[in-house]
Formats: structure tokens, sequence, C-alpha cells
């Protein structure tokens, strides 16, 4: 396979185990905030950064598993995927980006990168 398509496929493939897992936790979070009672509109946002966060971390990993090589760039790569899906999504909505938006994009950019370092340095299996 050509290693142009194969990075491309696991981009694709990274930010659609990435968005999974990020539904997943703010499901999660939904659940436990609806039985706790305490819906705060102030925990919403840490809720959906830390979302944010860990599924660019594990969209990154996927990425940069799959891809074998260059797990910066390809968890970078990923992320910056993420986020601009996530703000076309938003755009859709009706929300507007503003300055929260900058905060989510670094971190899920610098999120994405440690994932794609981990996931190409982690354990092969023969």
């Amino acid at each position: 396979m050509n290693e142009v398509k194969r990075r491309a496929i696991s981009v694709i493939i990274g930010v659609v185990c990435g968005i999974a897992v990020m539904l997943l936790l703010l499901a999660l979070f939904s659940f436990i905030i609806a039985k706790s009672g305490a819906l705060n509109r102030g925990i919403m946002m840490p809720l959906a950064l830390t979302a944010a966060i860990i599924g660019a971390f594990a969209g990154g990993a996927v990425s940069a598993r799959i891809s074998g090589s260059a797990g910066l760039i390809m968890g970078s790569i990923c992320a910056a995927v993420m986020f601009i899906t996530l703000m076309v999504v938003n755009m859709f909505i009706g929300t507007m980006p503003g300055t929260v938006s900058l905060l989510r994009s670094a971190v899920m950019l610098i999120s994405g990168s440690a994932g794609g370092i981990l996931g190409v340095g982690g354990r092969h299996s023969r």
C-alpha cells in the first residue's frame, strides 16, 4: 500500500476512534451528572475539555500505532483534524468559536502529539 495512503487511512481511523472515545466520555459524564443531580454550568466546560483531551490522546495513539512511525506528526495531524471536525459541528449547531476554542485546540494538539509519541513507542507485538 502506498505510504501516503496508509498514513491518511491511519489518520481517518484515529479521528474516528478519538471522537468515539470523546463521545463515550461525554455520555459517561452526562450520566454521572444526571444521577448526582449536580447540574452546574460551571462543571460542563471542564468535563468537555477533559473529554476532548482524552479523545485526542486516544486518536493520536491509534493513528500513530497504525502508521507505525512519525508519532508526533501523526498525533498532531489527528488532533488537528479532530479539532476542525468539532469546530464544523459547533458552527452547524450555532456555537461560534471563541477564546475557549484556542485553548481547546492547543490542549488537543499537545494531547494528540503525546498520544502519537506513546502510540509509536509502545510495545510492538510479534
